[in-house]
């Protein structure tokens, strides 16, 4: 190209650049218009040291390292823009686009010092050139690459727009790249650079005129998709094929703690600590930053346009209040027909002897009598004390002084069970939890109660053990009575009886219900030499 030519070439460039810059400014609140803008702004700089170039007014030398400066800077902001409009790739916080655009300094730097070296230095120096560089064009490339995927694969983008963008894109990645060449003359790479300039600037303003670019934009759809997710009240999970996590919604984060930069790519067991490889509508228990709750999950198979399978996404229902509400209706159904009706049955054959003049003694009936009634009176305690705690709502986690409820609990159980030797070991310097104080004083006074009452022997004994153990607080409550049949194990375990194996009361129940509200778990062991060991580990 003459010098004439080169002179029209740039001004028609630099011209139709500046016709694109002023019609993206007038979106500058829709994603990638203020990238786009100074994309632009990089591209007329990079025309302008070509022009100042061939005409004489700067050095080969200055001229071309201003173009390869500008045409780096051009290709990562590029990036920048496709990650913004395409509403895929990292959310670029200012600081990182600062850290990217370090690479054309990092460039600039190496080609002053270069200058000074010999030898394997100056291979060394040209090296690491040409590795910044491969790593700008691996920028831009990958900017193209989301273009063409929200065309391809999410349909987010019209297909002639795609076209465009992507021929844009490639063109500003590729533009400069015989600048590196040492081997090629400057009026050959200036030529090369202003025509992909003037093709850039043309198809800048071509791109906004005829198709619309910011008007609607594909990060529209993947933004209204993933505000939609992150509006669920239920915890969503998206899978790839392999089983990694691939996103999560808002709600998803913050129930299980995700750190979303560092559990992507995780195996989403993993992530969870639970195998998923579960049926649709299984209910799981997780743990949460509320402690462990149950879960329902709902599986789908995720596919591609062509419905090639890639994927899976979880949503997790968390019906912990509403299988404690079932379990609630039908205990409380069973108490009623079952329990109370036998302690009733009881006192009105202990009446009818009473006027029957029959076997037993009158002290020794109306001693039974007392007895039953005691129990009525306990199960009436216990069922008003369930409803009272299982029909709030919310929590009332509050900091709670772990050793003086215990005491409380033993002193308040003690006063029932005068005969029963009670020791409490917490550590010196006392011991806090975060945790709703009226539940968990009902569910550990509920496991004293019955570990005294159960016992058995002459001399019964029960030791509380309060200790820390990682984020948790666990009380141990052990007695010297038989083991706990697997019928009541299965209550406090799993929430789970049989219809010919009752749990012995409605206290077993308040246990598993208070400890499943705290997001607590609970465990069963055997204690050394009789007895058993019922330990509660609280999240703090």
């Amino acid at each position: 190209m003459t010098d004439a030519s080169v002179l029209v070439a740039g001004v028609g460039a630099i011209g139709l650049f500046a016709v694109a810059t002023a019609m993206a400014v007038r979106h500058r609140k829709l994603p990638g218009a203020d990238a786009f803008v100074f994309l632009l702004l990089a591209l007329v700089s990079m025309t302008g040291f070509v022009v100042l170039g061939r005409t004489g007014v700067l050095s080969t030398e200055l001229a071309l390292g201003g173009l390869i400066i500008c045409w780096m800077v051009a290709s990562v902001i590029w990036a920048v823009f496709a990650f913004e409009y395409t509403g895929r790739g990292p959310t670029m916080t200012g600081r990182q686009v600062a850290g990217l655009l370090l690479l054309p300094a990092f460039v600039w730097v190496n080609a002053v010092v270069r200058n000074s070296l010999s030898g394997p230095f100056k291979s060394a120096s040209f090296a690491f050139g040409s590795v910044v560089l491969l790593a700008t064009i691996s920028v831009g490339g990958f900017g193209v690459f989301l273009v063409l995927q929200s065309a391809i694969s999410y349909d987010d983008l019209p297909s002639d727009r795609a076209l465009v963008l992507t021929a844009f894109g490639a063109s500003i990645t590729l533009l400069a790249l015989p600048a590196s060449l040492e081997t090629a003359r400057f009026e050959v790479i200036t030529d090369v650079v202003l025509l992909g300039a003037v093709a850039i600037s043309a198809a800048a303003v071509l791109v906004q005129r005829n198709y619309q670019l910011f008007e609607s934009g594909p990060s529209t759809g993947h933004l209204a998709r993933k505000t939609v997710l992150d509006q669920l009240s239920a915890s969503v999970c998206v899978v790839g094929r392999e089983g990694r996590l691939l996103d999560a919604n808002r709600e998803a984060t913050r129930t299980f703690d995700i750190e979303t930069k560092n559990a992507i790519g995780q195996s989403v067991d993993e992530v969870l600590g639970v195998a998923l490889d579960v049926p649709t509508g299984e209910v799981i228990s997780l743990e949460t930053v509320d402690g462990r709750r149950e879960f329902e999950v709902s599986r789908s198979s995720l596919t591609e346009r062509h419905g090639t399978h890639i994927g899976h996404v979880y949503l997790f229902r968390d019906v912990t209040e509403q299988r404690t509400h079932e379990q609630r209706l039908e205990v409380l159904n069973r108490v009623l027909r079952h329990n109370l009706r036998n302690e009733l049955d009881a006192v009105r054959a202990f009446a009818e002897t009473l006027g029957d003049d029959g076997p037993m003694e009158t002290p020794t009936v109306a001693a039974r009598i007392r007895d039953v009634s005691r129990e009525l009176v306990h199960l009436g305690t216990t069922v008003e004390r369930a409803e009272r705690l299982l029909a709030r709502e919310t929590l009332d986690r509050e900091p709670v002084d772990v050793d003086a409820l215990v005491r409380s609990v033993a002193s308040d159980v003690a006063r029932t069970y005068p005969d029963g030797e009670l020791t409490i070991s917490t550590p010196d310097d006392g011991i806090d939890a975060r945790t709703d104080r009226e539940i968990l004083e009902a569910t550990l006074a509920e496991v004293v109660d019955n570990a005294l009452k159960h016992t058995g022997t002459v001399d019964p004994s029960v030791t509380i053990l309060v200790r820390r153990a990682d984020e948790s607080v666990v009380i141990e409550v052990r007695d010297n009575g038989p083991a706990i049949p697997d019928h009541e194990r299965a209550v406090l375990l799993d929430g789970e009886e049989t219809p010919l194996q009752h749990g012995s009361g409605l206290g077993l129940w308040l246990v598993y219900w208070g400890v499943s509200r705290l997001g607590a778990d609970i465990s069963i062991g055997e204690n050394d030499p009789s007895g058993s060991v019922v330990t509660i580990r609280i999240p703090t």
